[in-house]
C-alpha cells in the first residue's frame, strides 16, 4: 500500500466529496461517492484505485518508486488529473491505495477554480480559459502516460463520446483554445516520451 485516503466531506460536512478516486470509462477521475448525503454507506475499510489528492497520505517509498526525474505530481499539469495521474502511474507500477473512513477532512470544492458557484459534474464553463486549457491538456498527457492499449479500444467508445461533448463545448464557447491547443502540441511528445519511461520503470534523466 503506497497511499491512503480517508472520508472527504463538503464544508458543511453532510455531503461526500471522495471516499476514493477512481478511473472513470470516460478516463476521467470519478470521486467516489460525491455529493451523495453521508448516511455511513462508505464506512468500511478498502482498497481503492487511488486517493483525492486534497487530503491524500503518500508513502515515501512509493513516492521515490514512481518518479520521473525529481517530479513526483507531473509539474507541467498545474491544476487538474494530476492525482489521476501519479494514482494510475502507481498502479501501473505495482502500488495499492487504501481507505480508511476513520479518517476524515473537509473540503470546499471548486473555490480555487471555478469563477461561480455549479452544481453539475461537467465544470468547465466555470473555470477561466487558462485553466480551460489545462483541463483539455492533462486529460490527454494523462491517457497518453498511462492508459494500455486493450482498456484504451475497451472504453473507445466513452472516451470518444467524452471528448465530443467536451470538443463542442470548446468550439461554441471558447474557441481561441483551439489555436491555443494547437500551438502548444508539443504536449503530445512530451506525454509519449513519459510513457516510454514509465513502461521501463525507469526515472526520466
Amino acid at each position: 500500500i503506497g497511499m491512503v485516503s480517508g472520508k472527504i466531506l463538503d464544508k458543511k460536512g453532510k455531503r461526500i466529496d471522495s471516499t476514493g478516486q477512481f478511473l472513470s470509462k470516460y478516463r476521467r477521475p470519478t470521486e467516489r461517492g460525491h455529493k451523495e448525503l453521508d448516511k455511513g454507506q462508505f464506512g468500511k475499510k478498502g482498497y481503492i484505485f487511488g486517493v483525492c489528492g486534497v487530503a491524500g497520505f503518500y508513502k515515501k517509498e512509493m513516492l521515490e518508486d514512481i518518479k520521473l526525474g525529481k517530479e513526483y505530481f507531473d509539474e507541467s499539469y498545474r491544476m487538474f488529473y494530476e492525482d489521476l495521474d501519479l494514482n494510475w502511474r502507481a498502479q501501473k507500477l505495482g502500488w495499492d491505495a487504501y481507505y480508511n473512513p476513520k479518517a476524515v477532512a473537509y473540503h470546499n470544492r471548486g473555490s480555487s477554480s471555478k469563477k461561480k458557484k455549479s452544481k453539475s459534474n461537467f465544470y468547465l464553463p466555470y473555470l477561466s480559459d487558462e485553466l480551460k486549457f489545462y483541463v483539455i491538456k492533462n486529460r490527454y498527457m494523462t491517457i497518453i502516460k498511462n492508459e494500455n492499449l486493450k482498456d484504451f479500444i475497451f472504453n473507445l467508445f466513452w472516451i470518444l463520446s467524452y471528448d465530443l461533448i467536451l470538443w463542442c463545448f470548446i468550439l461554441f464557447n471558447a474557441p481561441k483554445l483551439i489555436f491555443r491547443v494547437l500551438y502548444n502540441i508539443n504536449f503530445l511528445k512530451i506525454a509519449f516520451r513519459k510513457r516510454k519511461f514509465i513502461e521501463k520503470g525507469f526515472f526520466l534523466p
